[in-house]
């Protein structure tokens, strides 16, 4: 079950050493959580990341969006995803989810999720 992810990042415009994550959550399952990117975190970038899922979540509802802290940062930066697009390789289905409110932005080492939109 192959998925092909770009997650266009929001945030301080200052870069930031991280981690992004995501997973994916459907009408009949839910994947783990794949690491899309390690390295620099950089607002308006988009990370891209071919994910081979261990299970068929079927008609997929959510994108999971987690991000943390490479190393200790005191000045506490908030990253969230600006949008999301998704394309399944069984059909190519291509999947578009846009955030639009600011308050999508979180916080170090906690959890956003971003409902796709059809």
């Amino acid at each position: 079950y192959t998925y092909r992810v770009k997650v266009t990042l929001d945030g301080p415009s200052w870069p930031n050493p991280g981690r992004i994550y995501v997973t994916l959550a459907g009408n009949t399952e839910t994947t783990m959580e794949y690491r899309v990117h390690m390295g620099i975190l950089s607002p308006g970038r988009v990370y891209e990341m071919i994910i081979d899922a261990e299970v068929d979540v079927g008609e997929v509802t959510e994108v999971k969006f987690r991000w943390n802290n490479h190393i200790f940062n005191p000045i506490k930066p908030k990253y969230g995803a600006a949008k999301v697009e998704l394309q399944r390789g069984k059909d190519m289905q291509l999947t578009e989810a846009v955030v639009i409110s600011s308050a999508n932005i979180i916080i170090n080492r906690s959890n956003e999720a971003v409902t796709v939109c059809k």
